[in-house]
Parts: C-alpha cells; sequence; structure tokens
C-alpha cells in the first residue's frame, strides 16, 4: 500500500492531521496495521472472534471493551517511542488484536476480583461471604452488563485500568461527571449483588 492510498483511506474514515503526521513517521507496517483496524469490517470481525472465547450472552457485551481496546490500541500504535510489534501482514494485525483484547476480557474478570476483595463495588457483608467460583464471577459480570449505557460505559474501562482522564476523553465527558458515575456504577452493582446474595449469603 503506498502513502498516498492509507493516507487517503485514514483521511475519509475521519482520522485528523495529527495523528497522520505522527504515522508518516512510522514504519510502513504500523502503517498497515492502523489502516487495517480502522478498516470497515474489521470492529465486527473482532466481536465475533472474541465472542468464540468469552462467555457472553450476547456479543454486544463485548462492544464497548473492544472499542475502549482498539482505542488504546490506535494511540500505542502512534505514541511508543520503540517499535514492539511487528506486522507482516493482515493476518497478522488480526491475531495480534484478538490476542491483546481476548486477554483485557481476561483482565476484566481479574480485575472484578480484585476490586470484590477491596471491597470496593460490594458491601462489606456482602464480600465478606463471597467466595472465588466462576459462577459467582458470572453473575457478577453479567449485572455489569445489565447496568445502563450510561454507567457501564465508564465502569468497564474503569476495571480495565483506564485512568479518570482516559475515561472521560474517550466517553466524552468531564472529568468529575466520570467520578461520579463510577460512584453510582459501584452502588447500583452492589445493591444488584445484594439481591441475588452471590457467593452464597442468605
Amino acid at each position: 500500500m503506498d502513502s498516498g492510498e492509507w493516507e487517503r483511506d485514514l483521511r475519509a474514515w475521519g482520522v485528523k492531521d495529527a495523528p497522520l503526521k505522527k504515522l508518516k513517521k512510522k514504519p510502513a507496517d504500523i502503517r498497515m496495521a492502523y489502516h487495517e483496524i480502522l478498516k470497515p469490517g474489521t470492529f465486527a470481525k473482532c466481536v465475533r472472534e472474541i465472542q468464540k472465547r468469552v462467555n457472553t450472552q450476547d456479543p454486544g457485551d463485548l462492544e464497548e471493551i473492544i472499542v475502549f481496546q482498539l482505542a488504546r490500541i490506535l494511540d500505542n500504535l502512534i505514541n511508543e517511542s520503540e517499535k514492539k510489534h511487528k506486522f507482516d501482514d493482515e493476518d497478522s494485525v488480526h491475531g495480534y488484536l484478538v490476542g491483546m483484547i481476548n486477554n483485557q476480557s481476561n483482565k476484566l474478570i481479574g480485575n472484578l476480583m480484585k476490586e470484590a476483595s477491596r471491597r470496593a463495588l460490594f458491601p462489606a457483608d456482602l464480600s465478606a461471604t463471597m467466595g472465588a467460583e466462576e459462577d459467582d464471577w458470572q453473575i457478577v459480570l453479567e449485572q455489569v452488563f445489565a447496568l445502563s449505557l450510561k454507567y457501564r460505559s465508564v465502569l468497564l474501562p474503569r476495571l480495565l485500568e483506564h485512568t479518570i482522564a482516559e475515561i472521560a476523553k474517550l466517553v466524552g465527558i468531564r472529568e468529575n461527571t466520570v467520578k461520579s458515575r463510577l460512584r453510582r456504577a459501584r452502588r447500583l452493582l452492589a445493591d444488584q449483588l445484594e439481591q441475588l446474595k452471590v457467593g452464597g449469603a442468605q
């Protein structure tokens, strides 16, 4: 792919001048990867591939995780001072994407457990009774995805260790709004799990 072709496509897909300027200084395989990630159809393909690996009732459950991770991957491709990945072709780009996003999906479960152990998501009387049974954590994840988009869109990236500033930028709201929505999301999730008595509480 020549310079004019990838730049023309990226401009057509809404990429601004600043990232394009940085991309021009990157190796050809990085430009190819950036182009491939933004190509129409890549997002849907990622959802299908991750859906095979992660147990969710609806492929839409994964869309927000994938959106945030694609944004992070694109940012890293442009801003990493040292080249960390070598992309030979389009298949290698897709393999990298699926591997990275799958790892983050698994990290989501791990971070939920970590949050629970710190009693950040659940009331003390509930977290004290919660075990680490796989079925329990499946319920937790289902309740996270049951939250409205308003709260899910800030809680999911936070559990994936995005900063408040990153979430504000990705969602398009102020940092103070992110903080208030996170507090409300945690309370709602705790209430839902209290009603379900996750972990065998009676």
